[in-house]
């Protein structure tokens, strides 16, 4: 369908176009004494709203037109505005003898130099019809381009961040089935507990498998189960120490953005201090955006060990992925302590 028929008021000004076209041939006409002016008008409105709608049809020759040659092209920018102007010259001629049907006189008594006008004239409109229509399939191909851009870029997006989540989550169970190991020896019903409390946990994770971001209290309960499970382990050696303000808890934030956190800040933090330490989660505004911290004890003798900082630089790709340059992740030591800081856009659910 032609788009001028799509939406009801681009056919009200297309047919104002055509009668401004009409008024404007019957003044010329007129001007040129080709009868009385309103004689003229009474030719030239229902000629030029008829071949407007005839003129539509090269909407449809562009675009069979549109994968051709020049040639091709050059054959219908020749041939379509020489028959277009023929079908308007048989309109006018017809439209000017219909008085002769009743006994009337026609409605105009045309020169040969007038005919020669209106055929010019047919050609000419039909030409600039085709130009408005290369320009309008132009377009139009323009904005499906940007759309099939736009939704590659998504599909990318939404393929690497399940990527990125498929990295996280092994790497979360190869520890976590380390510390049900090392029980096993210690503690067997606790490391029984601990099992049943891992099961547990995926299966809240799975729910999120189709959901990249939730609330942020979802994520912090989220947290609790994982520390419950390392709490199993370290016992007294672990603390934890949450200051959370209740107005940030409905915020949306990466699924599974600060578990990653709790645990670098407990296996690299307190797992190598033999008396343990605290580890803390703050979450606040700052400056408009949500700000989220986690800090840990750390030896400062210690070697760095072999893999870390993989978890953070996952993380900060999720955090490009998900939301650009508006998501931040810095981390730094500070003293005895080593910081994580997340800053991300305050949303709200919808």
């Amino acid at each position: 369908m032609h788009p001028v028929f799509a939406d009801y008021r681009r056919l009200l000004g297309f047919m104002g176009a055509c009668l401004g076209v009409g008024a404007l041939l019957a003044g010329l006409l007129s001007v040129s004494g080709q009868g009385p002016w309103p004689r003229a008008l009474l030719f030239a409105l229902p000629v030029c709203v008829v071949y407007g709608f005839v003129a539509l049809s090269s909407y449809f020759l562009c675009r069979g037109f549109a994968d051709r040659r020049w040639p091709a092209l050059l054959a219908l920018y020749a041939a379509a505005p020489v028959v277009a102007a023929l079908s308007w010259l048989g309109l006018a001629v017809s439209w000017n003898s219909l008085g002769t049907l009743i006994g009337a006189a026609p409605l105009l008594v045309l020169t040969p130099a007038a005919w020669l006008m209106l055929f010019a004239a047919g050609g000419l409109l039909y030409l600039l019809a085709l130009l408005a229509h290369e320009v309008l399939l132009a377009v139009e191909r323009a904005h499906q381009a940007a759309q099939a851009a736009e939704q590659a870029r998504t599909l990318a997006r939404e393929a690497e961040l399940q990527l990125l989540r498929a990295q996280v989550n092994p790497h979360f169970l190869f520890n976590c089935l380390n510390s049900i190991s090392a029980l096993t020896q210690i503690e067997p019903a606790a490391a029984r507990d601990m099992a049943i409390e891992l099961a547990q946990f995926f299966r809240a994770t799975l729910a999120l498998a189709d959901r990249p971001q939730l609330p942020l209290a979802d994520e912090l309960a989220l947290c609790e189960q994982y520390a419950a499970i390392e709490l199993r382990r370290f016992g007294a050696k672990l603390a934890l120490q949450w200051q959370v303000e209740e107005a940030v808890r409905a915020c949306l934030v990466p699924a599974m953005s600060l578990q990653p956190l709790l645990e670098n800040a407990i296996k690299h933090g307190i797992g190598p201090l033999a008396g343990g330490g605290t580890v803390r989660l703050a979450a606040g505004i700052e400056q408009g955006q949500l700000k989220l911290e986690v800090s840990n004890p750390v030896d400062p003798l210690a070697a760095p060990q072999p893999g870390h900082g993989l978890g953070l630089r996952n993380l900060r790709s999720r955090l490009e992925a998900l939301h650009g340059p508006q998501a931040r992740i810095a981390w730094q030591r500070l003293g005895t302590d080593f910081v994580v800081t997340l800053l991300l856009p305050a949303t709200m659910p919808r």
